[in-house]
């Protein structure tokens, strides 16, 4: 009997780092967080498993684990909703390892369905919102001249904010918009710097950080 529940521990074990490696293939895929959530990804199955069976399978303990597991990641830095997506996903897969094994494929393979189709039909045909910071003199913010730069460029540009930099001798400028299939960012890069003179312009996208 010991050796069949030991036995039992290991599978589970196993099973959930298997979930692990389909959680990092799945987030990277569909998500394409940092380094960090990816390996995040992989480690939390089998940690959350352990540490379900360490509980002896009580659901209220697994509920409160579940829950501190999916807070941890956003006590101290935001979090998108995608991020959110990811360590409930490997919570969740953490949680069927340490159930019944039948039940456990079953079920992982209905999430991992529903978060690829998912994605699929509105990540993919979502437009991305770039963010642009640009800092300006402060005797020529030039607010509306950037705007129309930027509609060049890009689609539903609107400003975001203003705010003082360089001890109140700079104004740096933030601004959102879609940028066009065809456009170019160093081009659009390069008429922003021909227009504040050569001040620093930092471009927020989704696959990193440009600065210039």
């Amino acid at each position: 009997m010991t050796e069949l529940l030991t036995t039992n521990i290991y599978l589970q074990i196993l099973m959930a780092f298997g979930f692990g490696l389909i959680c990092y293939a799945v987030n990277a895929y569909c998500f394409k967080p940092g380094k960090s959530l990816l390996l995040s990804s992989i480690l939390l199955p089998p940690v959350v498993c352990v540490a379900l069976m360490a509980v002896n399978g009580s659901i209220g303990a697994s509920i409160a684990v579940l829950g501190v597991f999916g807070l941890v990641r956003f006590r101290s830095l935001p979090g998108t909703g995608q991020d959110l997506i990811c360590v409930l996903y490997a919570m969740v897969m953490g949680l069927l390892a340490a159930g019944g094994v039948a039940l456990s494929i079953i079920v992982s393979a209905c999430l991992l369905s529903a978060i690829v189709v998912g994605s699929a039909l509105w990540l993919n045909h979502r437009p991305e919102e770039m963010e642009i910071h640009i800092v300006v003199p402060e005797d020529d913010p030039a607010e509306n001249e950037y705007m129309q730069i930027l509609r060049t460029f890009g689609k539903q540009v609107r400003m975001e904010r203003i705010k003082t930099a360089g001890m109140g001798t700079l104004y740096e400028l933030t601004y959102r918009f879609v940028l066009k299939p065809k456009a170019s960012r160093t081009q659009l890069l390069g008429e922003v710097r021909s227009r504040n003179g050569n001040l620093a312009v930092t471009l927020f996208e989704k696959a990193g950080l440009e600065s210039f």
